[in-house]
């Protein structure tokens, strides 16, 4: 039995469990790459619910989505007879269990009802009529380690999220070149698992995009190949990251930020941007976003996050921020940029952070842009044993001020007293049921955020 743990996070950030997998019929070594015959029927859809398969495995929830384990075409096809008649579906998960069963999409959206598609673990994926993919209610499709993608398909959806992760499996073409065609999607985003040989497809190449003019100057492109690509429409502009590993060691070695209004696709404004090289390593690809724009130098412009950890849970983690230049109407690397904060403080103009190493320890930043450069505040909380507790406030990584106390509790109460430079600076009496980290909290006004990490 293989696990899969899978996530694809929307706007509301979705983040998917655990899915357990039985082992299926063998995948079909078959080359689906050219097309796919519009005209092939896919088996009768006149078998009743009575008739469904005994192996058919479906599970309904309490928030109108349905999962389901398909074991043979014939289960597909009942399936979606049962579908037909359940307006109250809005989400489907199907697991594939790793067989080229034919999906087309149009027959499962002709059920208007669904927002949502998952499909993973096989299926070739295909598309008779095209019209419906452009009219349909659909939010999001994810598709994981499919077997095939029809080409001339993608390029179709509008207005919805994209997310494809294609395994060494996957026999069909790069849908590459159908992503970025389509300019009305809100995101896309693909991800090559393993080694990226896909059954000896070729990797990904477009002279007709000005962007791998750059590539070609820049990479030797016959050792290495795009392991990632997310992409997103923000106002007037389409951003995508093209990420680049070797084939040989499956290491990071580039990643860029292409730019282009979306009007013109890159006619009217053209930018590339190149991720520093130390940030490379720390480059992860899950589902979630890549990029963020946030005014994070409080000049009234949006600037970009690049998110070299994209997992959506940790927020703002592993940046490379690029700020915005209004005057020369470009972004600009700033290499102060703090690489993880949580919160953006826009009254106080401060990016803030806090991180707990420890039950005893504690981290509080506070990140300020001087107009060159960000300037960093640092608090440390250490409990260094049950009665002695120090704060050390460092500014731009120099100890400008440490405040220790000694607390002796008698009753339910603790006497403190307060060091500074080995003199006494404060003595008072506190309930011994309060926060003992919080006592030094007043010496430390600008960290009014104390104790939220």
């Amino acid at each position: 039995m293989t696990r899969y743990n899978y996530k694809y996070l929307f706007e509301a950030i979705i983040i998917f469990s655990i899915l357990t997998i039985s082992g299926c019929g063998q995948k079909v070594s078959q080359n689906y790459g050219t097309s796919i015959d519009e005209d092939t029927s896919v088996l009768s859809t006149e078998n009743s619910e009575n008739n469904i398969s005994n192996s058919l495995d479906i599970e309904y929830s309490q928030d109108s989505t349905v999962n389901v384990k398909i074991y043979s075409q014939e289960d597909y096809e009942n399936f979606i007879n049962q579908l037909e008649g359940d307006k109250k579906i809005y989400s489907v998960y199907l697991d594939l269990c790793d067989l080229d069963t034919i999906i087309y999409l149009d027959k499962l959206l002709e059920n208007q009802n669904i927002r949502y598609l998952d499909i993973k673990n096989g299926g070739v994926i295909c598309v008779r009529d095209k019209h419906l993919l452009e009219t349909g209610s659909l939010y999001g499709i994810s598709l994981y380690h499919v077997s095939a993608v029809q080409e001339n398909m993608l390029d179709h959806f509008s207005g919805l999220e994209i997310c494809i992760r294609l395994d060494d499996r996957y026999t069909g073409r790069l849908p590459t070149r159908d992503l970025l065609n389509n300019t009305d999607c809100e995101s896309i985003v693909l991800i090559r698992d393993g080694t990226g040989q896909l059954n000896g497809t070729d990797t990904y190449h477009d002279e007709n995009r000005m962007e791998w003019a750059h590539f070609y100057s820049v990479l030797p492109l016959e050792n290495q190949y795009m392991k990632g690509l997310y992409r997103v429409n923000h106002e007037s502009c389409s951003y995508t990251s093209y990420e680049f590993c070797k084939k040989d060691t499956q290491e990071t070695c580039a990643a860029f930020v292409c730019v282009k209004d979306k009007e013109s696709d890159g006619r009217h404004y053209f930018d590339i941007l190149e991720i520093p090289k130390v940030e490379l390593s720390n480059i992860s690809r899950y589902e979630g976003r890549r990029f963020y724009f946030e005014d994070i130098n409080f000049d009234s412009y949006e600037d970009l996050l690049f998110l070299g950890n994209n997992d959506r849970i940790k927020l703002y983690y592993q940046c490379t921020g690029f700020l915005w230049d209004d005057n020369e109407k470009i972004y600009k690397l700033c290499e102060t940029v703090p690489h993880n904060f949580k919160g953006i403080d826009g009254e106080k103009e401060r990016l803030i952070y806090s991180t707990s190493g420890s039950a005893s320890d504690d981290e509080y930043y506070i990140y300020k842009y001087d107009g060159n450069e960000y300037k960093e505040e640092r608090l440390e909380v250490r409990q260094i044993s049950e009665e002695k507790i120090v704060w050390q406030y460092f500014l731009d990584g120099k100890l400008d001020k440490e405040i220790k106390a000694d607390l002796n509790k008698s009753q339910n109460f603790y006497t403190v007293i307060y060091y500074e430079d080995g003199e006494i600076k404060e003595e008072e009496l506190i309930d011994a049921d309060c926060n003992i980290w919080e006592t030094g909290k007043k010496y430390f006004p600008a960290f009014d955020f104390y104790n939220n990490g």
